[in-house]
Formats: C-alpha cells, structure tokens, sequence
C-alpha cells in the first residue's frame, strides 16, 4: 500500500516539476499570456504541498492500521504509540467543572499505560483532515521531526539539510498564495522563486516524500513500533 502511495506522489511532483520548466519555456514565446511562468509555478506550489500532505496522512493512516492489525498490546508500544492511543482521552483528561470525575478517570487510565494490555486504537482522519500527530496544518519542518519523535523512525527526517529548507520556502510560497499573505505579483521575486528554483524545491520535496516513505516501510517491516 505505502509502495502504491509512493508512486502516486512521485508521478505527481514529477508533472509538478515539468509544468514549471515547460512553462517557463512557453513563457518567452507567448504574446498573450505574459504571466503563464509565474501563475504555473503558484498552481504548482500549491498541489506540490497537497500531494505532499496527503502522502503524510495517507501513510499515517496506513501505519496505524498495520499497527494495529499486528496484535501488539498497548503496553508493548513505544511510548508515542501509547500516546497516539489515548489521544481522545487527553481531551477529557484536560477537562473541568462538571465534568472533573471524567477528567479524573482519563488521567487515572493514561498514567496506567504502560501496564495496558488492550489492543491499540491509533487515531484516523476527522472530518476536517486532522490526523494526530500530524495535526491539520500545512506540512513544515517541525511536522516531520514530529513523525520521527513519536514514531521514533529510523534514520533522521532531514538526510540533506537541502530538503528542509526547501520544505520551508515552499511551505511558505503555498501560505502566501493561498491566504493572499502577499500581493502575487511580489511572491515570485527573488532568486529562490525562479523557475529553475521553484522546480528544484519541487524535486526536493518529492525526494523528501520518498525517504519517509521508505523510513516508513522499514518502520514497520521491522516491527520497530514495538518497544
């Protein structure tokens, strides 16, 4: 499943990357369309970091089910596994007023989680895309040092200090087009949002992808979520 996810995302940044460069090379022989090489590169930003986010939550999604379908008890977990298990009940934990036994019996039945013998229920996509420990935001950098403390992944999230960078510039570009942060026409000046350089990012956060994904693979192909 995570293989298929992979190709997916990979075949996508790859279109993403050439309607960028194809673009740019259009650019200088149309008369009419005099913006195509900036308003690509927005259009490609912008899916760029949703194909990236929904590769993130679609993984997640996956990982918690096979977790989930190896029969490993809760207390056999590494301790953001058990976590990511009691999330709903950190809400109630944190409750007060009327609701305070509640509260109490949320907090009584985390503090036993190392001694819990239940079978994990990890947490699946709301109605409004929030997906514990990736939460509902556009994905950055302190989002995949996230993945690799909760899930406590092999290697490191950023191999090459290239692709965090590149996550943050595009994170931002996305936002600025978006929410309309900044005039348009100001958000591609500068050298790191040419069409050379946004279709590098865009290669940097396809291979950024990939090596999650292969972590991932690893993660759970070693039963590496078992404490």
């Amino acid at each position: 499943m995570i293989a298929s996810f992979e190709a997916d995302f990979e075949q996508r940044l790859t279109q993403c990357w050439m309607s960028v460069i194809v673009a740019d090379t259009l650019h200088f022989s149309s008369n009419g369309w005099r913006t195509v090489s900036r308003d690509v590169r927005a259009g490609a930003v912008v899916m760029a970091m949703a194909e990236f986010e929904g590769l993130l939550k679609n993984c997640v999604e996956h990982a918690h089910q096979s977790i989930e379908m190896s029969s490993t008890c809760v207390n056999q977990l590494r301790p953001g596994l058990r976590m990511l298990h009691y999330d709903s009940a950190f809400a109630s934990a944190s409750a007060s007023g009327p609701s305070i036994d509640a509260a109490w019996n949320s907090r009584m039945n985390i503090s036993a989680a190392s001694q819990n013998t239940d079978l994990p229920r990890l947490p699946r996509r709301q109605t409004n895309g929030s997906l514990q420990p990736l939460g509902n935001r556009t994905p950055n950098a302190a989002t995949m040092s996230r993945l690799w403390r909760v899930y406590e992944l092999p290697g490191q999230p950023f191999p090459r200090l290239s692709w965090r960078r590149s996550l943050g510039i595009l994170c931002e570009i996305r936002n600025d087009v978006a929410h309309a942060r900044v005039p348009f026409a100001k958000i591609f000046t500068g050298r790191d949002r040419t069409a050379d350089a946004v279709g590098q990012l865009v290669s940097d956060l396809r291979d950024l992808g990939m090596h999650f994904t292969q972590s991932l693979v690893e993660y759970l192909a070693d039963s590496r979520f078992e404490a």
